[in-house]
C-alpha cells in the first residue's frame, strides 16, 4: 500500500501474501504502525486531509470511530470522495497506469512459490 501527497509519498507497507487485510490488519500495520508515524513528522502539525478507497476494511466502523477520529484531524467520507471518480484517486487512474507503462515489454526475475 502507499499513499501520495503533493510534498512527498508515504513508506511503501508491503502486507504478506497469505493475510487477509481486514479491519484489524488495516488499522494496526497501515494506519497505525505506518500512516499515522509518518504523517505526524511529514505535516508536522500542518492539517492534511486522509483519502482511501472504501475496501470494506478502510471505511468499517472501526476504523473510522476507533482509528480515524482519534488520530487523524481530516478524512473524507465516501459521500464527499467518492472512491471511483476519475479526478479523485490518483493511486488507481494515474499512478498505476503510469508503473504499468514503465516495466512494459521488460522481463523480470520470478520466485517460485511453494
Amino acid at each position: 500500500m502507499v499513499g501520495l501527497t503533493f510534498t512527498g509519498k508515504t513508506p511503501l507497507v508491503f502486507i504478506d501474501r497469505n493475510v487477509k487485510i481486514n479491519s484489524e490488519v488495516y488499522q494496526n500495520t497501515v494506519l497505525m504502525d505506518n500512516l499515522f508515524p509518518w504523517a505526524t513528522q511529514h505535516f508536522a502539525g500542518r492539517p492534511c486531509i486522509l483519502q482511501r478507497d472504501w475496501e470494506p476494511s478502510h471505511g468499517s466502523k472501526s476504523t473510522i470511530f476507533a482509528v480515524l477520529d482519534a488520530h487523524f484531524s481530516g478524512y473524507l467520507d465516501k459521500n464527499l470522495w467518492p472512491a471511483s471518480s476519475l479526478d479523485l484517486n490518483p493511486m488507481d487512474f494515474f499512478v498505476w497506469g503510469m508503473l504499468e507503462g514503465e516495466i512494459a515489454g521488460k522481463v523480470f526475475a520470478t520466485e517460485s512459490v511453494g
